[in-house]
């Protein structure tokens, strides 16, 4: 990890569910879906299947019925690429490219790295797309052995109640906060909010992703790296250290 991520401990029962790094590009035509199902062939022999990606449009009248509406229109979008084992995957799409990492999750570093495999595999077959943007998402899901307890206990970033009210217990949450990194030139957004309860508990998804413009002068593995280190200082400061215990 960078020397940044260095001071932030590893945990053996991490609450993520999904890891996200995604590149977004200017579109590309259309007709560019057409190769990319060469990807894979560029790819290791883990990721042996593909799935397409299709869009879909549908008009719906809301003026006069006699009005002829034009029909629904579908197009394929780009490809999915899954490792065998079902906890990689590679997206491809006109707009953009991604590396997903489901639980079990390493590190950033690992999975920067990756990204970077597939991305230059894709590039090579597009011709290196003029980048816009980059984002690195984290969607973790907290296990809470308890239903009725103060947010507090647990997280550091909550909805803070007025005097009056404090009183009365928040049955659930739905909250999201927009952060800027000014001097990284990035933005966190923070989702926290209530999923249904399991048999063990509450459960609180805690989903970050943090996204920056891409300057063509910076290097997507650098940038990435940037990304990460600021989507773990907001994982690790805005929960407890009673929730930590959850993840050992």
């Amino acid at each position: 990890m960078s020397q940044e991520n260095e001071e932030y401990p590893t945990f053996n029962n991490a609450p993520i569910k999904e890891a996200i790094f995604n590149i977004a590009f200017q579109r590309l035509p259309n007709e560019a879906v057409d190769e990319f199902e060469k990807v894979r062939e560029k790819l290791s022999n883990d990721f042996s299947e593909i799935m397409p990606i299709e869009a879909h449009q549908k008009t719906i009248n809301f003026g006069s019925s006699e009005e002829a509406l034009p029909p629904d229109q579908s197009w394929k979008h780009g490809c999915q690429i899954w490792s065998t084992n079902k906890l990689e995957l590679y997206t491809a799409r006109l707009d953009g490219f991604s590396y997903h990492k489901l639980k079990p999750y390493k590190d950033g570093r690992t999975a920067i790295k990756k990204t970077l495999e597939g991305w230059n595999s894709f590039a090579s077959i597009v011709s290196e797309p003029k980048i816009v943007s980059m984002s690195v998402r984290n969607i973790n899901v907290i296990e809470i052995p308890e239903i009725s307890f103060d947010l507090n206990k647990y997280f550091e970033i909550y909805p803070k109640l007025p005097d009056a009210l404090e009183k009365n217990e928040i049955s659930n949450v739905y909250m999201k906060t927009v952060l800027n990194f000014r001097e990284q030139k990035a933005t966190g957004t923070v989702t926290l909010a209530g999923m249904p309860n399991n048999e063990r508990g509450a459960q609180i998804l805690l989903d970050i992703e943090v996204t920056k413009p891409f300057d063509k002068d910076s290097s997507i593995e650098d940038v990435l790296l940037s990304l990460n280190s600021i989507k773990d200082k907001i994982f690790f400061t805005s929960h407890t250290p009673e929730c930590r215990k959850l993840f050992k």
